[in-house]
Order: structure tokens, then C-alpha cells, then sequence
């Protein structure tokens, strides 16, 4: 399944994107850009399909989830 990943809308914010096929699932790696600063705060994309789907599994992997500001509890 050929995916687009699209930023152009409201707070679209995504980085260091690959997207590969194997065995029948589509992986999209990303991470967020942190714009300058120091940490990550969100992410957000528009993925839509550009060609007839054979397999219709998309697996999502965030990059870098070190780096986001995670709220620490405690």
C-alpha cells in the first residue's frame, strides 16, 4: 500500500519520516520536531492512501521517544 504522510494542516508537526513495506505491513518510522527547543511535544500527521491497498496493516513506530517531555509522576 503506497502511503503520503502530509504536515499541511492545523499544528502539523512530524519528523525524520521513512516509510517502508514488508511482508504484507506498512511501517511509518517518525519522530516529532522539536522546532529548536530542547524536547519534543506532540506530533501530528495526515497519512492517506495513494495507491489500491493489497494489505491494509499500518504499524506506527515513534523515533526518539527519549526526547519527548514526558510528565513525570511522584
Amino acid at each position: 500500500m503506497a502511503l503520503k504522510l502530509n504536515t499541511n494542516i492545523p499544528y502539523g508537526n512530524v519528523c525524520d519520516v521513512s516509510i517502508t513495506e514488508r511482508e504484507g505491513i506498512t511501517e511509518v518510522s517518525f519522530a516529532a520536531d522539536p522546532h529548536g527547543g530542547p524536547e519534543c511535544l506532540w506530533f501530528c500527521f495526515r497519512l492517506t492512501q495513494v495507491t489500491p491497498a493489497t494489505s491494509q496493516k499500518v504499524r506506527l513506530v515513534l523515533k526518539h521517544s527519549y526526547n519527548y517531555a514526558w510528565r513525570r509522576r511522584g
